[in-house]
């Protein structure tokens, strides 16, 4: 009998979704001078629940336009940008590349 890993990191192993990719999004207040860094498998879904107000972290920042997206094959890859981009310095690393209007890699 195989049986599937277990752990945070493969929380979805077997399902259909696991095949699907994973986005790191970078939201931007258009009322706040406020930036908020998320992951999601669907970015518009998510993007019309923020400016919904049905996420609570964000809920007072509302509504929200989408500074950045970037893809990844798996939820852990995905994840890891997005604790990364978190820090001060994975912040300073994406605040200076879209201030530059570069792209984010």
């Amino acid at each position: 009998m195989v049986r599937a890993p277990h752990g945070p990191a493969l929380r979805g192993w077997g399902k259909a979704d696991s095949y699907m990719n994973y986005y790191v999004y970078i939201l931007e207040s258009e009322n706040n001078d406020w930036y908020y860094v998320g992951m999601t498998q669907d970015v518009n879904a998510r993007l019309q629940r923020h400016n919904s107000g049905r996420v609570r972290s964000t809920k007072r920042y509302a509504p929200f336009k989408l500074l950045w997206t970037e893809e990844f094959p798996d939820r852990l890859s995905a994840r890891r940008r997005e604790k990364y981009y978190k820090t001060g310095f994975g912040k300073k690393v994406w605040m200076k590349k879209v201030k530059e209007g570069r792209k984010l890699s």
